[in-house]
């Protein structure tokens, strides 16, 4: 199975804001990453100036899982 370029783009940013917002509270990292995903699909479908697709908004949130849960694990939060 290959994963389209677009999608990991979509998992790294999610990985960043996850464990970035993680450094507040684990909580953080995943609902923001949540509402980036969601955020750019609705932009995409308002401006028309992207494809909006929701395994996009998918990529995202799990990303950010990752993040929050990676960061939590190296600072045992």
């Amino acid at each position: 199975m290959k994963i389209e370029k677009d999608k990991i783009l979509h998992f790294i940013v999610g990985l960043v804001i996850g464990a970035a917002g993680s450094l507040l509270h684990w909580s953080a990292g995943i609902i923001l990453s949540f509402g980036a995903g969601i955020g750019k699909e609705v932009w995409d479908k308002q401006t028309g100036k992207g494809t909006p697709e929701w395994q996009d908004a998918a990529f995202t949130a799990a990303g950010g899982v990752v993040g929050a849960g990676l960061v939590c694990a190296i600072l045992n939060f």
